[in-house]
Order: C-alpha cells, then sequence, then structure tokens
C-alpha cells in the first residue's frame, strides 16, 4: 500500500521501502545517490507504467522574447545559441534539466540506462496546454486529485467540479 500524504520525504521514503516508486525527473538521481548511497545499485529509472498509454506532460523553461525588450536581436541570438546541442548539453551538465533538442540524446553524456529513460519517456510526452490559466487549473486538479486520493471524495464528482471549474477560468461557462 502506498502512503496518502504529501509530506514524506520523498528520498527517506524510497530508501525505507514505504514508497516503492516516484515519479520525478533526472535531478533525482543525484539526489537520491547522495541522500541513499545504501540503496545504489538496488533501484532504477524508466518510462511511466502503461495500460493504454503512458503520456507524460513536460515541464521546463520558456526561452521568449517580450515584444518591449530593448535588445530583440541580442535575446534571439541567445535563443539560438540556447537551441545548439552543445549549450544543452552544457545546461544539462549544470543543471540536470533535460535537452530539448532530439539530437542531442544521441550524446554518450546521455547514455546512461538512468538518464536515458527519461530520453525515451520523451518519446511520449505532451507540453502543458499554452494558455495563461493553466497553472490555475493544474492548481484545482491537484486540489481535486488530493480530496479523492486523501479525502475519500467522489471521483466522477470531484473530476466534474474539476472540469466545471476549468470551463469558468477559460470563460466557457
Amino acid at each position: 500500500m502506498s502512503p496518502k500524504g504529501t509530506d514524506l520525504d520523498t528520498v527517506a521514503a524510497f530508501k525505507d521501502g514505504t514508497m516503492a516508486m516516484f515519479i520525478s525527473g533526472p535531478w533525482m538521481i543525484q539526489t537520491v545517490k547522495e541522500k541513499a548511497p545504501e540503496i545504489d545499485g538496488k533501484w532504477a529509472v524508466t518510462t511511466l507504467p502503461a495500460k493504454v498509454t503512458n503520456t507524460s506532460s513536460i515541464g521546463g523553461a520558456d526561452l521568449s522574447i517580450f515584444n518591449y525588450s530593448k535588445n530583440p536581436d541580442e535575446a534571439a541570438k541567445f535563443i539560438a545559441f540556447m537551441a545548439e546541442q552543445e549549450a544543452q548539453l552544457k545546461y544539462y551538465e549544470t543543471s540536470n534539466s533535460m535537452p530539448a533538442l532530439k539530437a542531442a540524446w544521441t550524446n554518450e553524456a546521455l547514455s546512461d540506462p538512468m538518464i536515458a529513460a527519461f530520453g525515451k519517456q520523451l518519446e511520449n510526452s505532451r507540453p502543458a496546454p499554452t494558455v495563461k490559466e493553466y497553472e490555475e487549473i493544474a492548481q484545482a486538479a491537484m486540489a481535486a486529485f488530493e480530496q479523492i486520493t486523501i479525502g475519500g471524495a467522489d471521483t466522477q464528482t470531484e473530476l466534474d467540479k474539476l472540469n466545471d471549474k476549468a470551463n469558468e477560468l477559460l470563460g466557457n461557462k
């Protein structure tokens, strides 16, 4: 049985077996290795399990140029630089953030099976919707899921409420 709270220390719960698995990103590999060295070699990283699909969402950051930028040409050069494979690999090395450029995933630096699993998962992923209301909808979804999993609320009732809230935020009602 999995714990129903979110107040657990993920690494400690993973180390002692309270949490058999968790969903995260490549930044957690080093964290687990540092905070729980005694389980090194006893755990692995894989793609999300699937019954029908295992599509995941892509997080991350966006690079953009605001229309009021004082240096749009320089900003465009910076974005072009960050889109290059070498820059993405260096950014991965310094931040553990996955490269967006597919070609970067052929680099030896990402061949470790634990890291490669994230590249494999990226083959079946989608970005978050590009609407300004998304973050508020995401917070409402997390609250609904908590009501279902921890509060024991009826799944369909909570999802109907979530759908109504999303439609309200999007101006559909």
